[in-house]
């Protein structure tokens, strides 16, 4: 090889290799003269005739207040009574039912036993039981043992094949222990540490602010509450359904409302809020924004799609929509490549967020799957006489794999005001640019989110297979 190619390829390969890990503390002097900031979330719900405002604080990437790598909340591991033998979940919880809370012990380990592996196991499956160590747990669990102590990768060792030296990889292969696993301290990473409870309080602004929204001389009226809204969260490693905790935040929720947010479209919708002296952000002065609901899909069959079509020349277009939805629940057979949902909008709104849930028997409730971003063009065969989109979601004729029968689901299907809309669709815009937010101080200034409506309607469906 020439030898100053040689030396420039040594040189490349020494330039990609080279790497370093820097934390964001690193850069705290960039952004050390940052003031906290306003972001608000003010939702009107159609379907569900409420709104929902969220009033966050901005903080600055290295805020040390949220994120501490410390177990704020004692809810990492478990926590077992000496006094009377039982785990709890969280060391308020131990100290709340054991008759002395100085018998309140640190557990490392849960043993999780699936009944239908273990028939012959005399076990109460709806009983906590936890150990103090890794090797108490497994000299006594018939199950798998289950610890928070997994260290900053956030994940539990697994030895797949029980071999010692955790080097089996691929789909299922081993996890390595890491740094800070089974070290007996919470750490950065670990499962409730820095968790949304301990997280979100600190961001919210939960007082000292006047909220409303104004529909004519209606007027609907918000007061905080700690568990204003819910979402989500899946803690295991894969998703399960059973596993999927429901979460609580905190939210300005209708207190004394006159206002239908059902019925009234195509009239404005009025929002204000202004904090009071001594929540920091009384310079804002009233912060306002005005919009508009649109009307939800209508979801139609095969059958009846000309019908659907016909309506876009008809003088109340939506109205005669209306007249072919479809509310009954659909069925799926097991396998079939071409099912969908279709739905149809008025040309207003060619936008949409679509949200498939999957039904928990065990637990009586539909968890969230997944959701995505859907649009019509404003041009091409789905488009009728610019009147009327018709869209269409596909299905997966599948059952939920790890549970036999876990075949009913849902997709709940949303389309925005304009104000929500852009909020929610322009995300390479920044947050305070006047395109993406309604929302304006009272200088007439930007303010970080968007007052708007997000109309929903729901299909029911159901996977089945059919018998010769």
């Amino acid at each position: 090889m020439n030898k100053p190619l040689f030396l420039i390829y040594i040189l490349f390969v020494c330039f990609i290799a080279c790497e370093k890990e820097l934390k964001i503390t690193d850069f705290s002097d960039d952004f050390s003269f940052y003031e906290s900031e306003l972001r608000i979330e003010a939702l009107m719900l159609p379907a569900d005739s409420t709104a929902i405002v969220r009033i966050d604080k901005s903080v600055p990437l290295d805020e040390a207040n949220l994120y501490n790598c410390l177990d704020d909340d004692n809810d990492w591991n478990y926590y077992y009574c000496t006094e009377d033998s039982i785990s709890y979940e969280s060391l308020q919880e131990c100290e709340n039912k054991c008759n002395n809370i100085t018998s309140c012990k640190l557990h490392l380990f849960s043993c999780e036993v699936d009944e239908d592996n273990c028939d012959s196991c005399a076990w109460d499956y709806t009983q906590l039981v936890t150990y103090e160590n890794k090797v108490e747990c497994i000299d006594l669990c018939p199950g798998d043992c289950v610890t928070d102590d997994v260290g900053e990768d956030g994940k539990q060792a697994y030895d797949s094949n029980n071999d010692g030296d955790y080097d089996d990889r691929g789909i299922g292969g081993d996890i390595a222990p890491d740094t800070g696993e089974e070290d007996g301290i919470p750490g950065c990473n670990e499962l409730n540490v820095d968790e949304y409870n301990e997280i979100l309080p600190e961001i919210h602004l939960d007082s000292l602010c006047t909220v409303k929204i104004q529909h004519g001389e209606d007027i609907c009226s918000f007061i905080y509450s700690d568990t204003g809204g819910v979402f989500f969260d899946d803690k295991s490693q894969g998703f399960d359904i059973i596993d999927v905790e429901t979460v609580s935040y905190g939210a300005w929720i209708p207190d004394s409302c006159d206002i239908d947010f059902f019925t009234h479209y195509d009239t404005e919708y009025n929002f204000s809020c202004e904090c009071n002296e001594g929540s920091g952000y009384e310079y804002y002065g009233e912060i306002i924004a005005t919009d508009i609901i649109k009307r939800p899909v209508i979801f139609y069959t095969d059958t009846s799609e000309t019908n659907v079509i016909a309506c876009s020349d008809e003088s109340n277009v939506y109205s005669c929509l209306e007249s072919y939805h479809n509310r009954d629940t659909l069925f799926f057979q097991e396998g079939n490549d071409s099912a969908k949902i279709q739905y149809a909008s008025l040309f207003e709104t060619i936008k949409y967020q679509a949200v498939q849930y999957i039904y928990d028997e065990v637990n009586d409730r539909y968890v969230y799957y997944h959701g995505h971003r859907d649009g019509g063009t404003d041009s091409g065969s789905n488009i009728i006489n610019n009147s009327i989109c018709l869209m269409s979601e596909k299905v997966v004729a599948e059952k939920y794999p790890p549970f036999i029968g876990a075949d009913q689901f849902k997709y709940d299907i949303f389309t925005f005001s304009e104000g929500y809309e852009n909020y929610y669709f322009y995300v390479q815009l920044d947050l305070l640019d006047p395109e993406r937010t309604n929302l304006r101080d009272k200088s007439g200034n930007p303010v970080m989110g968007a007052f708007g409506s997000m109309s929903g309607r729901t299909k029911y469906f159901q996977i089945i297979q059919l018998e010769n």
